[in-house]
């Protein structure tokens, strides 16, 4: 079956479609001998991808002269309709319809199931010199809902989901929002797959969780883990430098999710008290005294608690109190310390300058806060 006989003519350059009747359609087998007659004109082709450029441009250029040639027999229905309301000229044009909706319908929808699975599968695929996919780059949950929609086979989607860059990086650890997150988890053909996806490390050493926005992925993908071992290894994996996902969580609400969502106290205490190459724990990271406050919250005992508030960083020989960032900070923390003993070691400690908490204060505000509690710890201890 070529194109010849679907009633098609290439003049100048250009497609036309012939004036035939419905009944000529009627028994059209579509298979993919006939598929690759219409495409190659009934020459074989033994080179894929030279088939697979000739299939590009055959499915562009049908598509357009589909399109025109609607176009212009709609525009003839309309002058025919004028000049003359016989049933003949009414069948005539019937006929002219029906070829045109059936055949556009047959290059548009049904022709590409058997001629496009290797383009798709290859142009879903494909990586940029970074060994970036289209998966990688999508921008939007729509993007990446639509172009999972196009893998052709379950084969294709898992490649899609576990593909990694030259940075080691997947799918999974790109998605910029919550619903792309979910999206991407919920087309994992299977447990083995959704593993490599969640417990994937890049070449700097961070998975997916390390990676997440907000708390709500980070909801999703401690909640998508199949099982608390697969959890509890997503919350100890460090990077590069030793940091946790709960040292590089973004505000209170991240970490208070990655807290809860630890399977066991253990867990939850290895993860507070975990410091990274430079000597630091969650606690000296916390950006605001909202983020202080979830961590000391979840610190199970006084002794470990206190231990935290006192521990120093290798590098500087700083506290958590010396990082304060604010005077609600200095605050937090400071009430946190089970006993006055510990409160007054956090205000004298000193770093490798020989500098207390009190040198680095910020503002106004929280160089009062530093004094007034130093000036309460000499009162107490009178």
């Amino acid at each position: 079956m070529k194109i010849m006989n679907l009633g098609i003519q290439k003049l100048n350059g250009n497609y036309k479609i012939n004036q035939y009747k419905k009944s000529d359609f009627q028994n059209i087998k579509i298979n993919k001998l006939s598929y690759d007659s219409v495409c190659f004109g009934g020459n074989s082709i033994n080179n894929d991808e030279q088939k697979q450029d000739k299939l590009t441009s055959f499915e562009c250029s049908m598509k357009d002269a589909i399109d025109k040639e609607i176009s212009t027999i709609k525009d003839k229905n309309i002058q025919l309709t004028k000049s003359k309301s016989t049933d003949e000229t009414k069948e005539m044009l019937d006929s002219i319809n029906s070829l045109a909706e059936s055949f556009a319908e047959y290059i548009k929808t049904v022709l590409p199931k058997y001629c496009t699975i290797k383009l798709y599968k290859k142009f879903l695929t494909q990586t940029n010199d970074y060994g970036v996919t289209p998966l990688m780059l999508a921008k939007t949950a729509e993007q990446t809902n639509l172009l999972l929609s196009y893998a052709p086979d379950e084969e294709t989607r898992k490649i899609m989901l576990t593909q990694t860059s030259n940075s080691n990086k997947n799918a999974l650890m790109c998605a910029k929002e919550a619903e792309q997150t979910k999206i991407l988890l919920k087309a994992s053909p299977d447990d083995l797959t959704l593993v490599r996806m969640l417990s994937c490390t890049d070449n700097f050493g961070k998975n997916a969780l390390m990676y997440a926005q907000n708390f709500e992925q980070s909801k999703i993908l401690l909640e998508a883990a199949p099982d608390d071992k697969i959890r509890t290894k997503m919350l100890n994996q460090t990077d590069g430098v030793g940091a946790n996902a709960l040292m590089l969580a973004k505000d209170d609400k991240q970490s208070k999710v990655l807290l809860d969502c630890a399977p066991d106290d253990k867990t939850r205490d290895d993860m507070l008290t975990h410091t990274n190459y430079f000597g630091e724990n969650a606690l000296m990271l916390a950006k605001d005294d909202r983020q202080s406050k979830v961590l000391l919250d979840c610190i199970s005992d006084d002794e470990t608690r206190d231990e935290m508030l006192i521990h120093k960083n290798s590098n500087y020989g700083e506290t958590a109190l010396i990082l304060a960032q604010s005077a609600e900070q200095s605050e937090v923390l400071l009430n946190a310390a089970s006993s006055n003993k510990t409160r007054k070691i956090m205000l004298t400690q000193k770093d490798n300058t020989g500098k207390t908490a009190l040198s680095y204060a910020k503002t106004p505000e929280q160089a009062k806060v530093l004094k007034d509690a130093l000036s309460k710890c000499k009162d107490e201890e009178e």
